[in-house]
């Protein structure tokens, strides 16, 4: 992997992807992209801080949950956004076929696809508090 540690006032950021490290026949290779991290992120970093606990949960790690999801999701795609959907049983990722107007694969985001009450027992039960 083509990883970049940068290390500036104690902070350490990573940059950098893998290319080729996914492949289906039906789809080709994928990138693995670092991304940017936060709700609006996306990629590899973007999974990690919104999905991590989630995935745990389940009782993967996201070095196994990304390859899994990919070699055995149902596949869907997206003309118009550019975009191919593979759907597990409690998980879908996000594959981006368009980057800055250039053809570009890469494993954008994934979503859990729980129910609120599986992803986040806790918050589920304040809300059937609060009457929501």
């Amino acid at each position: 992997m083509n990883n970049n540690k940068l290390e500036t006032n104690n902070t350490q950021i990573e940059t950098g992807e893998c290319i080729k490290a996914l492949y289906r026949e039906d789809i080709g290779y994928v990138d693995i992209v670092w991304g940017v991290g936060g709700k609006s992120g996306y990629s590899l970093c973007h999974i990690i801080e919104q999905h991590e606990d989630e995935l745990k949960q389940l009782g993967f790690s996201i070095e196994n949950f990304i390859p899994m999801v990919f070699a055995f999701g149902i596949y869907s795609e997206s003309q118009k956004e550019n975009k191919i959907k593979l759907r597990g049983e409690y998980f879908m990722l996000i594959i981006k076929t368009k980057w800055n107007d250039k053809n570009k694969r890469f494993v954008m985001t994934a979503f859990d696809l729980r129910p609120m009450s599986r992803k986040n027992p806790k918050r589920a039960e304040q809300a059937r508090k609060k009457g929501i």
